[in-house]
């Protein structure tokens, strides 16, 4: 039996018209696949340079001044977060306004024992012990005992005032870092005296820096920027690598 001519060219016709519509549909598929694909990837860069741009900033009042703590890329907030949760744990361990910081309570528990060894924390124990050298290195210049001294200005008070000089001289105690006692091994600090009472005011700043950095590097901030009361601590380098000015203060009349 022969098949007429027509229906076999109209076969071969319906077979190249059909191998054609699958061709193209292929061919249209991979084509919306890959730019499916640039599309994603175009989308993953934008988010990655997003986060790398990303700057959070916060400001807040502790230990007596305002601290403020800025961190740039992805793990910025997270950052700035934990560093001010360090900040005020450590308020809580020196500041001499709040009256039940560890601070105030070694003073109150080593003036009322006078020649006792009072427990402290790791914290106290690294700060008081910075304190002590200082205090030795700079023949008293730099002491943490005057306390009692400070407080006579009043300052963050509603009271502060110059004291009259009267006052200033009979506080006035050129070895009063003699006076204090660290046992490293026991962790412990004992007065010779009541006369002592520890402000840490010249040198907690700058251990909470130190303490701060550390909180946001360990919150994955590799770019920061620190500010305690004009304490100053950087992180890494600025994503922009802008300069950070900083004035010469004989340019001030200072």
């Amino acid at each position: 039996m022969h098949m007429p001519k027509i229906s076999i060219v109209a076969l071969l016709w319906a077979a190249l018209l059909c191998l054609n519509g699958c061709g193209s549909g292929t061919g249209d598929s991979a084509a919306q696949t890959s730019a499916e694909q640039v599309a994603a990837a175009d989308s993953d860069s934008s988010e990655a340079a997003a986060d790398a741009d990303a700057v959070y900033e916060d400001t807040q009042e502790l230990m007596g001044t305002v601290i403020t703590v800025r961190a740039f890329g992805s793990h910025a907030k997270e950052g700035v977060e934990a560093a001010f949760s360090r900040a005020a744990e450590l308020e809580q361990v020196f500041s001499n306004t709040i009256s039940d910081s560890e601070v105030c309570r070694v003073n109150q528990a080593a003036k009322a024992a006078v020649g006792t060894e009072i427990p402290v924390s790791e914290e106290f124990a690294a700060v008081l012990a910075e304190s002590l050298k200082y205090g030795e290195m700079s023949g008293g210049a730099l002491d943490c005992t005057i306390g009692d001294l400070i407080d006579l200005w009043g300052i963050g008070t509603d009271h502060a005032a110059i004291p009259p000089e009267e006052q200033i001289q009979a506080l006035l105690r050129p070895d009063g870092w003699k006076d204090v006692t660290l046992d490293t091994e026991a962790r412990a600090v004992s007065f010779a005296n009541d006369a002592v009472t520890l402000n840490f005011g010249a040198v907690a700043k700058g251990y909470i820096s130190d303490e701060i950095k550390i909180a946001i590097q360990d919150a994955g901030v590799t770019s920061g920027l620190m500010s305690l009361g004009g304490n100053v601590m950087t992180l890494g380098t600025k994503p922009d690598l802008s300069l950070i000015h900083i004035s010469e203060p004989t340019r001030l009349g200072m």
